[in-house]
């Protein structure tokens, strides 16, 4: 966890915005998950009553759009939190006690 002063700076408060829209994003990532991890337990479910060979592609090929997109907002995310930290470890005025977490 990092600790900074109560009187942070205007840049550490601009960052403090960025970290919500990090964190609405992170949302977002796990959404995509849980959609993915739904569909694939969908998929399996039908497997066991008779499918045709098309369901099953068009299954499959929607389930691989669905991750990539997954992949895209996680990707996001991640740049998203990690521009906030260095952003905010830059401006800060007194080093941050503790930068564990990467």
């Amino acid at each position: 966890m990092i600790f900074f002063r109560r009187d942070a700076s205007p840049a550490i408060a601009e960052q403090m915005s960025k970290y919500g829209e990090a964190i609405n994003l992170s949302i977002a990532s796990a959404q995509t998950v849980y959609t993915i991890a739904e569909d694939a337990k969908a998929f399996i479910q039908r497997l066991e009553k008779s499918t045709t060979p098309e369901e099953i592609r068009q299954f499959l090929t929607g389930l691989a759009n669905l991750a990539q997109e997954g992949l895209a907002t996680t990707e996001k995310t991640l740049a998203a939190f990690k521009e906030v930290r260095t952003t905010i470890i830059s401006v800060s005025p007194d080093r941050p006690q503790d930068v564990s977490g990467h």
